[in-house]
């Protein structure tokens, strides 16, 4: 596997950054997009959600990938609506099925699920806490969605 770093980062409440993996032998893109930092709880949280929104629109135009990891492994998040926006908005993007996987840890997963279920919407994300793991289904929903036997 390659990695070819294209790093962005911002500072504030929440840093950014982007890399695109490159497996050889898949022959797959994957995009990295990772979030670290604090993300406000309520309305507090809304500048934070749209610095993310304004992150994955830059990342997933700038560069072509099968797929997409959001990386909030390193983000602290406990309420507020306004992050469902971050989450959906690569599907929107890609208008559709498109391989994509939240990797998350115990400094978001709770907040997360619990936000995903209250508005019913927890069949449409795939949420993982091991990065490699993600790397793998990942490459396995690309090859599928290749083939043509989408999930």
């Amino acid at each position: 596997m390659e990695i070819y770093n294209q790093k962005i980062q911002f500072s504030g409440d929440v840093e950014f950054s982007a890399q695109k993996m490159y497996l050889k032998e898949e022959k797959i893109a994957i995009l990295l997009i990772a979030f670290s930092g604090n993300h406000g709880c309520g309305s507090g949280g809304n500048k934070n959600s749209s610095f993310m929104k304004t992150a994955i629109a830059a990342s997933m135009c700038l560069t072509i990938n099968h797929g997409v990891i959001l990386d909030l492994s390193r983000l602290t998040y406990k309420f507020g609506d306004s992050i469902l926006q971050v989450l959906e908005l690569p599907l929107k993007i890609k208008k559709g099925h498109f391989p994509y996987i939240i990797l998350v840890s115990e400094t978001c997963r709770a907040g997360l699920l619990s936000l995903v279920s209250t508005f019913g919407v927890q069949e449409v994300y795939s949420f993982s806490s091991a990065r490699e793991e993600c790397i793998k289904e990942l490459a396995r929903r690309v090859q599928l969605t290749s083939s043509g036997k989408a999930e």
